[in-house]
């Protein structure tokens, strides 16, 4: 799990301002992005497959931010991280 957070926590650093100008500016309710996470040869993990077996990840991975609705209410951040997983 820490490895897990440490790429959520680089990933919305390393595109604050992407995440910003979407917030401001964007139209959309989500935000995608791929990105590397460590050295070219690490591994984020194990990808899971249902008819293959399991293989370790490369450094990629993607995320996907949501905005949260005007009608939730107030939100620190004004969006949720939906999911993020090693490619």
């Amino acid at each position: 799990m820490r490895k897990a957070q440490k790429v959520v926590d680089f990933a919305l650093k390393d595109k604050a301002n992407m995440i910003r100008n979407w917030m401001t500016k964007g139209k959309t309710s989500e935000l995608t992005w791929r990105g590397n996470f460590g050295p070219k040869d690490s591994s984020l993990g194990t990808v899971y497959w249902e008819n293959r077996p399991s293989a370790a990840a490369g450094n990629q991975f993607f995320i996907k931010l949501v905005r949260v609705p005007s009608a939730a209410g107030k939100h620190p951040f004004g969006y949720y991280v939906q999911t993020c997983y090693p490619i």
